[in-house]
């Protein structure tokens, strides 16, 4: 599920991937070619407090509208 959702993030942002979704390897940070937009893919966020808990799955980075976007997945 994760993979399909990092796929579909790299599609909507107009980033480099694989033609499917099923096929995508994941990088630990890809970005747009002008640098605008980064994907993390399961990477530590530096956080001013120690947290214990800082690795969420994925994290859309905008620069252009300064906005951070985490998404961690769960399993039920």
């Amino acid at each position: 599920m994760g993979l399909r959702v990092y796929w579909e993030l790299c599609r909507a942002n107009d980033i480099k991937c694989a033609p499917n979704w099923y096929e995508e390897v994941p990088d630990t940070v890809r970005a747009k070619a002008d640098c605008s937009v980064e994907i993390w893919w399961d990477r530590s966020v530096q956080t001013t407090k120690a947290l214990k808990h800082n690795r969420p799955d994925v994290v859309v980075v905008d620069r252009t509208r300064n906005q951070w976007t985490l998404v961690d997945f769960a399993v039920p």
